[in-house]
C-alpha cells in the first residue's frame, strides 16, 4: 500500500511504500519547521521521538503511533487521532481541542495541563494516565475508559 504526504497547498510531495518511508519524511518535515500542519500521516510510527512544541493541527494521524513519545506543548488542534497510540507519551501543556479522538489511547500517558475541550472522546483509553488540570470542558462522548487515573480534571 502507498502512503502519501500532502502539505496546505495540497501538492503531493513524498510518495512511500513502507511507514518506515513515512516516518524519515515526516522527521524530515519536523527538522525544517517542527510543524504537520494539515499533513497526512496515517499510521506512522512515531514511537520514542522528541517531538516537542510541534504543531500537528488538522493533520490525519489515525491509527498513528506515539508510543513514549515527548509531546510537551505540542498541538493537535483539529487533528484526526481516531484509534492513534499515545501510550506513555509525555503530552504537557499539549492542546488537543476539537480533536476526533475516537478509540485512541493514552494509557499511562502524562497529561498534566492537557486542553481536550470541545474534543470527541469515544470510546478514549485513559488507563494509568496523569490528568492533572487536564480540561475536558465542552467534550462530546465522554464514553471513556478511565481505569486508574491520577489528578484534578475540569469536566465543565
Amino acid at each position: 500500500m502507498s502512503l502519501t504526504v500532502y502539505f496546505v497547498n495540497g501538492r503531493k510531495r513524498h510518495t512511500s511504500k513502507t511507514a518506515t518511508d513515512l516516518r524519515g519524511a515526516a522527521l524530515e518535515i519536523i527538522a525544517k519547521n517542527r510543524s504537520l500542519y494539515l499533513t497526512a500521516l496515517r499510521a506512522v510510527d512515531l514511537s520514542n521521538l522528541d517531538l516537542a512544541k510541534t504543531g500537528f493541527g488538522g493533520a490525519d494521524l489515525r491509527e498513528a503511533s506515539f508510543r513514549n513519545a515527548n509531546l510537551i506543548e505540542s498541538s493537535f488542534t483539529t487533528a484526526d487521532l481516531r484509534r492513534a497510540d499515545f501510550s506513555g507519551a509525555k503530552l504537557i501543556d499539549a492542546d488537543l481541542h476539537e480533536v476526533n479522538a475516537r478509540g485512541a489511547r493514552f494509557r499511562g500517558a502524562d497529561l498534566t495541563g492537557a486542553d481536550f475541550s470541545a474534543a470527541d472522546l469515544a470510546d478514549v483509553d485513559f488507563t494509568d494516565a496523569i490528568l492533572d488540570g487536564v480540561s475536558f470542558a465542552k467534550s462530546v462522548n465522554l464514553d471513556i475508559k478511565w481505569g486508574k487515573v491520577s489528578g484534578e480534571l475540569d469536566h465543565d
